[in-house]
């Protein structure tokens, strides 16, 4: 890593959001989190993308839970498998 590079976990909106891995992100929503080292959720309610990678971009109850993984909506989609991506109506 660069000496000039930093880990910076951000909550850039919502309530009751926590970002805590390197580099994570949780751009709004309620109740989200992203543990994971470059993770990120765009917004929803109770999301969580925990592994390196993961993305959940909305929708409730959903989690990212593989590397590379992702969801873009839906309702209590659950992705454990490396490098999936998963689109939810429900």
């Amino acid at each position: 890593m660069p000496a000039s590079a930093v880990d910076i976990a951000s909550v850039s909106g919502g309530k009751e959001n926590t970002a805590s891995g390197e580099n994570a992100s949780v751009s709004g929503g309620w109740i989200n989190v992203a543990s994971g080292e470059n993770a990120s959720v765009s917004g929803g309610y109770k999301n969580t993308a925990s592994k390196l990678r993961s993305s959940v971009s909305g929708g409730s109850k959903n989690k990212a839970d593989g590397e590379y993984s992702s969801i873009l909506g839906g309702q209590n989609i659950e992705i454990s498998t490396d490098s999936l991506c998963g689109v939810g109506l429900g």
